[in-house]
């Protein structure tokens, strides 16, 4: 399973630091599994995509997923769900491409100097694929006022002038387009 936690204040909330995590109403945390495939996944085999929409990637035994904000706030509360394995699926978990192995992996981490996500794994070497990216289109020009967390990407360039108003911290939740290859 998978679980979404909200640490942005620790104040008003006491976490174990022992002992098994449960996300039973006690602690501000959400369960994020959704269609990802009943498999196994290791420890460090979670990582999550700065700048982006809140992207994470998983690594499972059956292979790499990808997930966000919009796909999560997207995933039907109900069934039918989508296919993980559907890699046209707009909510929930898809599969990151056909490219990377199913083994157990050990680890992975985002190089984003090149956009791409590598996976070691155990007894098949190091892969690697291109980061999820969403469609979007190649250049951006907005202007407005920013009262709430945005997030913007473009494959292109961001032109604008914006307004944050008070309360909101630019470099840390107002996340612009980057320019890269999708």
């Amino acid at each position: 399973m998978v679980f979404r936690l909200n640490v942005s204040d620790v104040s008003t909330n006491t976490y174990p630091a022992t002992g098994k995590f449960q996300c039973n109403g006690t602690y501000p945390c959400e369960d994020i599994t959704m269609n990802l495939p009943n498999s196994y996944v290791d420890p460090d085999c979670l990582v999550s995509e700065q700048g982006s929409d809140g992207g994470l990637y998983i690594s499972t035994t059956v292979g790499v997923y990808f997930t966000n904000n919009k796909r999560i706030a997207a995933f039907p509360v109900a069934p039918p769900y989508p296919d993980a394995d559907d890699m046209n699926n707009t909510s929930g978990w898809v599969r990151l491409g056909d490219g990377l192995p199913h083994v157990i992996s050990r680890g992975m981490e985002i190089n984003y100097n090149i956009n791409r996500i590598r996976v070691g794994t155990t007894g098949r070497g190091v892969w690697e694929h291109a980061l999820h990216c969403p469609p979007a289109p190649p250049d951006i020009s907005e202007t407005g006022i920013h009262s709430a967390d945005d997030f913007f990407e473009a494959s292109g360039h961001r032109t604008g002038q914006n307004q944050i108003t008070t309360g909101i911290k630019k470099n840390r939740h107002l996340a612009y387009s980057r320019t890269r290859q999708g």
